[in-house]
């Protein structure tokens, strides 16, 4: 609705709320992406489900097949954490991708951390943010 919004310019139109809460969105991809990657890979999610619990995963390059996700894509998963603090949704997206395994896995573990880093600076009186250039 709010897209069609947005689209038409009726925006003033629709009734949005929004969160204080904070929000990290961790990509799992395939190694080599965004060059060439393999495909067909089982994904596995270990302690399944429970990895999963309180976290949102979005599947952008999964094929479900037979029971069982296979990787079908360069950006496999998202995993999306919505908490109290950015600190604590970045933590929850790193516990919940430690529970997640195919070959060739790949994600980045800088994600949050200058947004952290700046955080830390302007709770510290800097007025410069620290990590942002």
């Amino acid at each position: 609705e709010i897209m069609l919004a947005t689209r038409y310019g009726t925006l003033d139109s629709v009734d949005s709320r929004f969160s204080d809460k904070a929000s990290c969105c961790l990509i799992i991809a395939s190694g080599g992406y965004p060059g060439s990657y393999e495909k067909n890979k089982e994904i596995s999610f270990f302690p399944a489900p429970d990895v999963l619990r309180d976290v949102e995963v979005y599947h952008a390059g999964t094929k479900y097949l037979d029971g069982d996700f296979f990787t079908s894509g360069g950006r496999v998963l998202g995993l999306v954490a919505v908490r109290d603090t950015l600190k604590e949704a970045v933590r929850a997206c790193y516990k919940t991708v430690s529970g997640v395994r195919f070959h060739n896995m790949y994600y980045r573990n800088d994600i949050g951390l200058h947004a952290l880093e700046a955080l830390e600076s302007r709770d510290h009186g800097d007025t410069v943010p620290v990590g942002l250039d």
